[in-house]
C-alpha cells in the first residue's frame, strides 16, 4: 500500500483501483479482523506506566488482540478438523516483541511471509484504511465496504484508545513508572532470563 500510494496516479484513478481491489477482497473474505493502537495515546500511557515492558509494544498489542479475535471466531465457526494458520509480513519493526508476547501467552507464533506475497495484500489494504480511520476520524468508502458485514453485529472494534490502554494497565496490574526503583527489572514468566526493556519512547 505504501508503494501504491506513492505512485503518480490521479486521485480518481487511485480511488478506482482501490475500490476494485476492495470489492474483490470483500467477495473472497469470510470475515474482517481489525486491531490498531492509537500511538499518541500509547506514548502518554507508556510514559506513566511500564506498558511497553509488561504488556508489549503497540505492534505486539495489536497482533495479540487479533489472535484473541481469531480464537473467538474459531470457537464459534470452526468445525471438527478445520485448521487455521496466522501470517504476518516479515521485516516489521518489533516483530521480536510479538514473538515474546505470543510465547508468554502460549500461542503459536505467526508465520512470517514476504511483503510482496500477493495473498497478504488484502490485509495490507484493510490495515491502511483502518490506519486512516484512526488518524482522521472518518470512515472511507473502502473501509465501509470491507467491514460492513462485521459492523452489522458490532462497531469497528479492536482499536486501543487511551481509555482502553489505561483499563488494560489496571486489569493486568501494570507497574507505574514512579514505583520502579533504580536497577529494577521486568521479565515475562515464560522467559525469566530475558529482561524486558522499553522499546518505544
Amino acid at each position: 500500500m505504501t508503494d501504491f500510494m506513492q505512485e503518480k496516479y490521479t486521485s480518481l484513478k487511485r480511488d478506482q483501483i482501490l475500490s476494485e481491489l476492495a470489492e474483490i477482497t470483500k467477495r473472497h473474505t469470510v470475515w474482517p479482523f481489525v486491531s490498531a493502537v492509537d500511538m499518541e495515546a500509547w506514548k502518554r500511557v507508556n510514559a506513566e506506566f511500564t506498558l511497553d515492558e509488561c504488556i508489549g509494544a503497540p505492534y505486539a498489542i495489536a497482533a495479540r488482540n487479533i489472535a484473541k479475535q481469531l480464537h473467538e471466531w474459531k470457537l464459534e465457526c470452526f468445525s471438527l478438523g478445520d485448521r487455521m494458520l496466522l501470517f504476518v509480513e516479515e521485516g516489521t519493526e518489533h516483530y521480536g516483541d510479538l514473538e515474546q508476547v505470543f510465547k508468554r501467552d502460549s500461542l503459536p507464533i505467526p508465520n512470517r511471509v514476504p511483503k510482496t506475497m500477493p495473498q497478504v495484500q488484502p490485509s495490507d489494504i484493510l490495515a491502511w484504511e483502518a490506519f486512516a480511520f484512526l488518524k482522521y476520524g472518518r470512515m472511507s468508502k473502502n473501509l465501509n465496504r470491507l467491514t460492513r458485514k462485521y459492523r452489522k453485529q458490532k462497531e469497528l472494534g479492536g482499536i486501543f484508545f487511551e481509555r482502553d490502554l489505561r483499563e488494560l494497565c489496571a486489569k493486568t496490574d501494570v507497574i507505574p513508572r514512579n514505583q520502579l526503583n533504580p536497577g529494577d527489572t521486568i521479565r515475562f514468566h515464560s522467559e525469566r532470563k530475558r529482561i524486558r526493556r522499553r522499546l518505544v519512547k
